[in-house]
């Protein structure tokens, strides 16, 4: 769906700021995926390890991919004439926000998902495992 939606929208100006984070964590998103994935054949608590920052990962994604849906409708509203300009401008500037201020937060949450499951469930370093 996100990535029929940047198709769709790939020659839409007001999109230019948005659709490329879109698409490359559309991408990273499957080779995340991929890659936990592959770690649990042999290991499968390298889900457990690996989920909350995953979940978390996947919500950003899907904001962002909300974000962007919402930029558009409100562009699409100033440039129709049809829009209370400053809500339509507000939507837009939120999206800004969120795409420059916390999608780059999936980094952090790329990283320890995928760091492994050795200091997660190590009885040598957490006793409580």
């Amino acid at each position: 769906e996100i990535i029929q939606f940047c198709m769709e929208n790939k020659n839409n100006p007001a999109l230019a700021d948005f659709l490329p984070s879109l698409e490359a964590k559309v991408k990273e998103w499957g080779e995340i995926t991929m890659e936990i994935g592959a770690k649990a054949l042999s290991n499968m608590e390298e889900i457990n390890a690996a989920c909350v920052d995953y979940l978390m990962y996947s919500g950003y994604v899907t904001y962002a991919y909300f974000w962007a849906k919402a930029a558009a409708i409100a562009a699409q509203s100033l440039a129709e004439g049809d829009a209370d300009e400053a809500f339509s401008q507000s939507k837009i500037y939120t999206a800004q926000y969120f795409f420059q201020r916390l999608l780059p937060r999936t980094e952090s949450l790329k990283t320890t998902m995928l760091s492994g499951v050795e200091n997660v469930l190590d009885e040598a370093v957490n006793p409580f495992v």
